[in-house]
């Protein structure tokens, strides 16, 4: 379906990706088998007709590619071809609910992600048990990092929630700089409570 809408949700099923509002994720091999196959096979997807693409926008239009394997009688080979696939008032398929959970499936695997890197940066810093401007730097952009997307022209946030982000980031970039590495020591992970703080200090809604 055509429309000049911002895109929400991009769904790459040939590359595994899903980008929403900007923020991509490569899914893994465990992710897509436990989490992904279960929603789209096989309404959406089966062995000789896949989906490749699935693009949900902010006015609710879709835009569904998917491929098919298609046999040539005449030259007697078979080979896979794109169709732009429209489930307009067929009944058991809804765009809308495949958007809804491919975006949960987003939120979840984000959270592992951004779980297994704080354990990964935790490691680090107690090898040394003395903090360091470098780890102090790895925080920091952690924590803008996670936030990124609340920079982007079309994050759909209203007026109000993008300066409380602005003063969020501001507070990071100001709390990760006055701070005296020498006094520091690392037993607490560090960047666990700089998050927990953190999300006191803002928590608007995405």
């Amino acid at each position: 379906m055509a429309s000049s809408s911002t895109a929400q949700l991009v769904f790459n099923a040939f590359d595994r990706v899903i980008n929403y509002r900007g923020v991509s994720k490569q899914l893994n091999d465990d992710f897509w088998n436990t989490k992904i196959s279960p929603i789209i096979r096989p309404l959406w997807d089966s062995d000789k007709d896949k989906l490749e693409l699935f693009v949900y926008r902010e006015d609710g239009t879709f835009l569904i590619q998917r491929s098919k394997y298609r046999r040539d009688h005449k030259t007697k080979t078979s080979k896979w071809t794109s169709y732009e696939f429209d489930p307009t008032g067929i009944e058991e398929y809804s765009p809308s609910n495949l958007y809804d959970q491919l975006r949960e499936q987003f939120f979840e695997f984000k959270d592992i992600t951004e779980a297994q890197y704080e354990e990964a940066v935790r490691r680090k810093i107690e090898e040394a048990n003395i903090l360091s401007w470098s780890k102090i730097l790895l925080v920091r952009m952690f924590l803008l990092g996670d936030c990124d997307w609340t920079q982007l022209g079309d994050n759909g946030l209203t007026d109000e929630k993008k300066a409380m982000w602005l003063e969020y980031r501001k507070w990071i970039r100001i709390k990760f700089i006055n701070i005296d590495v020498s006094k520091q020591k690392a037993k607490e992970p560090v960047i666990t409570k700089a998050r927990r703080i953190s999300i006191r200090k803002r928590k608007p809604n995405d």
